[in-house]
This record gives structure tokens, C-alpha cells and sequence, in this order.
């Protein structure tokens, strides 16, 4: 049986086997960094809350089931990693870890989350994809410094209005949430730089998203085959844009001048508006054939023969 000096500030056990987390580390009440990822722990110990100088604690890619309400008392905890687990509840006390700054809990059961994740008002990182959501806690417009948000792939009953409060948003993933229409609440977030909207059944992107001028790639993935239109002929990108699987894009004819990055999916037969023939650079048709083959002459091709985004 391992020992650990009760003066321990850090300790990485990633991928050790463990089953269990080491009681031994009950006593070790100065451990500020916790990683016990990859391993095969099933259940987070109360005592957990005795290591109060916490500030980074790893557990993703466990069997976690549950989290025990004595995790509140870490109040001194700025990251909380508990992606790839199979949690099912997360307690209210979460709202107690007041300086936390990062919490991952993708890829879990969870069917809700509390609503006391909106006191923790120095949140900058929020991931829930792959869970079971149904509903967005209205409390969460009150994360007003979060930057990276990540819903990807719930169950999501209702679009979570709540987002257009969340103004210091730099990413945004919210595909797999049964969008059929453009959520108008993103309009403001000017600070947006991605927009993910892939696997929903949106027709066209409206034409204020020239607003968001700081947007750098746009993705949408559709689940069939759809006509997708920007309706804006002054949007211009000026950085990376995105689309992929649609059976056809339709563009305006200014509208790609910026364009860096084009990614057409797996789609044998496209068509390539002859507009585009004035990009700087065409990427990824993965080496599918074009319907139309415009001339290239001075134009920096990089074709991806495989790999999607």
C-alpha cells in the first residue's frame, strides 16, 4: 500500500489501475492538484471535503456514479473534471465551490443539472455535451464571465434562451439540439469567435449574423441532405468559416472573398458556386468529385483525401 507524506501538494495517479481512491490521501489536508484520471474508481469519497486547499481535481474517464455533496466544501477549487463517467446527479452544493473556474462533466447520464451552477459567477469553462439534458437552468444566465460553453448532442426539449445573457461567450456548441430555426439570441454575442450548430435541421443561417463580427468558424453539420443559404450578400468572413454535408451552399457572390477554409464534407456531387474560384485557399472535399471544376489558376488548393471535423 502506497504512502503519501501528509505535505503532498500535488499528486498525479492518472492511470494507475486504482479502483478506489487511496485512503491515504484523507490525511493529505495541504494537496492543492488531484489527478486520478483513467482509472477505474467508482465512487468519490465524503472525505473528500477534508482536502479544502484543493484547486485542481481530475476524475474524467472513471465510473464515477455519483458526486457526494461534501464536494461544496471545497472552496478553494478552480478546476473540476469529471468528464466520461457515468454520473447521474450532480448535488447542489456545487453552487458552494464559489472560485471554480472550469467544470467539465461531458459525456455522462446526467438528465439535469442544478441550478446552482449559476452562483458560480467565476465560471469560465461549462461542458455537458453528450448527456441526457432536457432543460437549461434559467440561473445560468448569471455566468456572465463564461467564455467556452459546450451542449453538444442532449436532449434539449427547448432552446436555452438564457444564452443570450452570456455575453463573454468566445465559444458556443450547440449542435444536436433539434434547432430548426436560428437561435436570434446569439445575434448578441459580439464576442463570439465559434459557432457550432452541427446536427440540427436548420435551412438558412439570417442575415444579422454579420453582426458577429469577431466569428471565426461557423460549422453546421446536417443530419440529411439540405439547401443551406446565407441571405446576407455583404457577409464576408474574415476568418474561417465551415459548412458541412449540405447537398448544396448557397452563397452570395461577395460573400467568400475572406474565406479561408471551406470544408464540403462527404458529398460526391457539389456545386461550387463559380464566385468561390476567388478564394485564397479551398480545403477539405476529401477528395470527392467536384460537379463543377472552375479554373484554379493562381489559387492555393489543399484537397483532404480523409478526416472530418
Amino acid at each position: 500500500m502506497a504512502s503519501y507524506s501528509s505535505e503532498v501538494t500535488g499528486l498525479d495517479l492518472s492511470c494507475e489501475g486504482l479502483t478506489e481512491f487511496p485512503p491515504e490521501l484523507a490525511k493529505c489536508e495541504k494537496l492543492q492538484y488531484l489527478y486520478l484520471g483513467g482509472n477505474k474508481i467508482t465512487t468519490i469519497p465524503p472525505w473528500i471535503g477534508q482536502l479544502t486547499k484543493l484547486r485542481v481535481l481530475s476524475l474524467a474517464c472513471n465510473n464515477i456514479t455519483t458526486v457526494p455533496p461534501e464536494i461544496g466544501q471545497l472552496t478553494n477549487l478552480r478546476e473540476l473534471h469529471l468528464n466520461n463517467n457515468k454520473i447521474t446527479t450532480i448535488p447542489p452544493e456545487i453552487g458552494l465551490c464559489a472560485q471554480l473556474r472550469q467544470l467539465g462533466l461531458c459525456n455522462n447520464a446526467l438528465a439535469a443539472i442544478p441550478k446552482e451552477i449559476g452562483d458560480l459567477t467565476r465560471l469560465k469553462y461549462l461542458s455537458v455535451n453528450e448527456n441526457k439534458l432536457v432543460h437549461i437552468p434559467d440561473e445560468l444566465k448569471n455566468l456572465s464571465r463564461l467564455r467556452e460553453l459546450f451542449l453538444l448532442n442532449n436532449s434539449l426539449e427547448t432552446y436555452p434562451e438564457i444564452i443570450g445573457h452570456l455575453t463573454s461567450l468566445r465559444i458556443l456548441w450547440l449542435g444536436a439540439c433539434n434547432l430548426v430555426n436560428f437561435p436570434q439570441e446569439i445575434l448578441q454575442l459580439r464576442h463570439l469567435r465559434e459557432l457550432r450548430l452541427n446536427g440540427n435541421y436548420l435551412r438558412r443561417i439570417p442575415p444579422e449574423i454579420n453582426q458577429l463580427k469577431k466569428l471565426k468558424t461557423l460549422m453546421v453539420v446536417q443530419p440529411h441532405s439540405t439547401a443551406m443559404v446565407v441571405e446576407d450578400e455583404n457577409y464576408q468572413t474574415t476568418g474561417v468559416l465551415l459548412w458541412l454535408e449540405p447537398e448544396m451552399l448557397l452563397v452570395p457572390g461577395n460573400s467568400v472573398e475572406h474565406l479561408e477554409e471551406l470544408d464540403l464534407g462527404n458529398k460526391v456531387m457539389l456545386i461550387i458556386p463559380q464566385e468561390m474560384v476567388t478564394l485564397k485557399d479551398i480545403l477539405r472535399n476529401n477528395g470527392r468529385s467536384l460537379s463543377f471544376r472552375p479554373d484554379y489558376q493562381g489559387v492555393r488548393i489543399k484537397m483532404y483525401c480523409s478526416g472530418a471535423i
